[in-house]
């Protein structure tokens, strides 16, 4: 059962009070709650931020046998990111793509795309995506 959080009374009550100890119980800058994924067609998620300055994140994929990293950055209000991905994200950025030219018909922001050119080192990806938010997250 999906509970929506903003209308507990008991966190309306509390507000910024409440997230600011979570958010420095937990160390961290942002805090926002999640809830089911929309059903528009983009998969986009229903996240709300309510403790931090923006909704902004970086995710920094440190593979260790990789000597050059891949950062994506995506808005976690109008964005997924699956980190359920990284045994293919990592497999992709092992091959040798050089001299290869690689449509991604799917590239939100990035997951595939990135590896392929930074550890695979494709010569171009044409990356294909229709969600202007996901086009946003990766330029």
């Amino acid at each position: 059962m999906e509970v929506d959080l903003n209308y507990c009374c008991c966190f309306s009550l509390l507000g910024d009070t409440l997230w600011k100890t979570i958010s420095s119980s937990l160390k961290v800058n942002r805090v926002a709650l999640k809830n089911r994924i929309q059903t528009d067609g983009f998969r986009t998620p229903n996240v709300t931020l309510v403790w931090g300055l923006s909704p902004w994140v970086n995710y920094v994929d440190n593979e260790i046998k990789y000597m050059v990293f891949v950062r994506y950055s995506w808005d976690v209000e109008r964005n997924m990111f699956s980190a359920g991905n990284a045994p293919e994200r990592h497999r992709l950025g092992s091959l040798d793509c050089r001299k290869e030219v690689v449509v991604d018909l799917f590239a939100g922001i990035g997951y595939f795309t990135l590896p392929l050119l930074v550890h695979a080192k494709a010569e171009m990806v044409h990356a294909c995506e229709w969600n202007p938010n996901a086009v946003t997250a990766l330029r």
